[in-house]
């Protein structure tokens, strides 16, 4: 993994991507959103989505190799029908 395995989050100063969770054993981050940033995304593809969190990773992580993810799920809760945006 790119981050300090001892660390289950991270936080930024992104406006729009304030905390990571981590899962180091997994090699699994979770980068958690809300409100206002959360529906400006849904608008986005996958491929914009992930470019701008690689950015943000690349930029915190400078001295460090960031590998492009080998999978990736981003949902959109406010157009489920089931979750109506809810977390």
């Amino acid at each position: 993994v790119f981050w300090d395995p001892t660390c289950p989050v991270f936080f930024t100063t992104s406006p729009k991507y304030r905390f990571v969770l981590c899962q180091p054993k997994s090699a699994l981050v979770w980068v958690k959103l809300c409100a206002k940033t959360s529906l400006e995304l849904e608008e986005k593809s996958d491929e914009e989505i992930i470019d701008e969190v690689m950015s943000l990773f690349r930029t915190i992580f400078a001295d460090r190799e960031v590998p492009w993810p080998t999978r990736s799920l981003i949902t959109r809760w406010n157009r489920d029908r089931f979750a109506c945006g809810a977390y």
